[in-house]
């Protein structure tokens, strides 16, 4: 069953929301990070990450953790 696109926008809100607390705690942010903070799979969120990723909200750098950018953190902010 196809999502709503108003469920997906809440979805990846969701992730940006985790992965920004996440920075802010621990400075760092990786995927499985996001699973345990959340409670779901890793194949859940991935599809949300990357998302975020196409967005220019998230960006992996070489040893796989994740960065909020700029506009990134200005919508978690909003959330």
């Amino acid at each position: 069953m196809r999502r709503h696109k108003n469920e997906e926008t809440e979805s990846r809100e969701d992730y940006l929301e985790a992965a920004y607390v996440l920075k802010l705690r621990k400075g760092y942010v990786r995927n499985a990070m996001i699973c345990r903070y959340m409670g779901y799979s890793q194949a859940s969120i991935s599809v949300g990450i990357k998302m975020l990723r196409e967005d220019g909200c998230l960006v992996r750098d070489s040893d796989g953790f994740l960065d909020i950018t700029e506009k990134g953190e200005t919508l978690a902010k909003k959330i």
